[in-house]
């Protein structure tokens, strides 16, 4: 047995009202999960995660836009009209992104979503980002890391979804 079962699983005594959830006879996956499957509370704690770095950012945006366009871009708006748009834009865009990830990591039939919503926001902002890079020439360091965060992130969360899909064959 792998670790979660115990002896009261191979002596029988579990109650009629689990049989449900028992694993198919020889295998040794608990029933909460599918063979090969990462636990609910990985995915869950990946999506949260993407919430929070989404919504710090979106927050820090809406606070503070001059100083953190400053520290990303080097550039800092020249008009109330630039910082306004960056308020909106950058602040309440990602946090509205962050809220919508937490949401989606609340409960177990929704979580694949939140999942699915991380590849396919990651792969617009590094789409998006390497379009810049290409058409603008050579960027900052800070872009480069945020592309190579984006593809990375992008990854893991597409692995995810494979992995998950997995279980629902």
């Amino acid at each position: 047995m792998n670790g979660w079962a115990s002896a009261s699983w191979s002596a029988g005594r579990w109650s009629s009202a689990w049989k449900k959830y028992l694993p198919v006879q020889g295998t040794a996956t608990p029933p909460h999960r599918a063979a090969g499957s990462l636990p609910v509370n990985i995915k869950t704690a990946f999506v949260r995660l993407n919430a929070l770095i989404f919504g710090l950012y979106g927050a820090g945006f809406i606070a503070l836009p001059a100083a953190l366009s400053g520290m990303v871009t080097g550039e800092i708006p020249a008009s109330a009209t630039g910082l306004t748009d960056m308020r909106a834009t950058y602040g309440g865009l990602s946090l509205g992104v962050g809220v919508l990830l937490y949401v989606l990591a609340l409960k177990r039939e929704t979580l694949r979503l939140g999942i699915l919503g991380v590849v396919v926001l990651m792969l617009c902002m590094a789409g998006g980002r390497s379009v810049g890079l290409v058409m603008d020439g050579v960027a900052s360091q800070t872009m480069v890391t945020y592309l190579m965060l984006e593809l990375a992130m992008a990854a893991l969360a597409f692995w995810m979804l494979v992995r998950s899909g997995a279980q629902r064959r």
